[in-house]
């Protein structure tokens, strides 16, 4: 998303800059972008996820600004983080099987082995068969 405007120091354009999260990102992306020939001044906002962009329009434009964002990285997410973020939650959804089944057995109204071995053995065998097949099926969809 650009919007530009016009000021007599030149021209100025708010650019989408997702992925500016934080104080260091903020920094980067005012660095890399004051370094482009034409940039007078930038100010990123984490917040609003956008970079004002004080330019000259003699020697630069709203699409090469653009284009630097975009070449730089900051307007797109990071796959990396996304993939991280498919581990987690798979592993979340593994570990949450036990406690899900544990706290079933846990009550204290009868159910078929309340009180026997049998019932500790079925309720041990359940949560290892949910929890292997929730593995296979995120490792067979690369999530693991």
């Amino acid at each position: 998303m650009v919007r530009p405007r016009w000021n007599s120091a030149g021209s100025v354009a708010v650019i989408e800059v997702s992925g500016v999260h934080w104080a260091s990102s903020k920094a980067v992306a005012e660095a890399v972008l004051s370094r482009r020939p034409g940039v007078i001044a930038v100010d990123a906002n984490p917040v609003s996820q956008t970079a004002t962009v004080n330019y000259d329009p003699a020697r630069t434009s709203v699409a090469e600004l653009s284009g630097w964002v975009r070449d730089c990285g900051a307007g797109t997410t990071s796959v990396q983080q996304n993939d991280d973020m498919r581990r987690i939650t798979a592993w979340v959804a593994i570990v949450d099987v036990p406690t899900a089944v544990t706290g079933f057995f846990g009550q204290n109204v009868p159910y078929p082995g309340f009180g026997e071995d049998s019932g500790f053995i079925a309720s041990v065998a359940i949560m290892l068969i949910i929890a292997g097949t929730l593995f296979l099926l995120f490792k067979r969809k690369n999530w693991l």
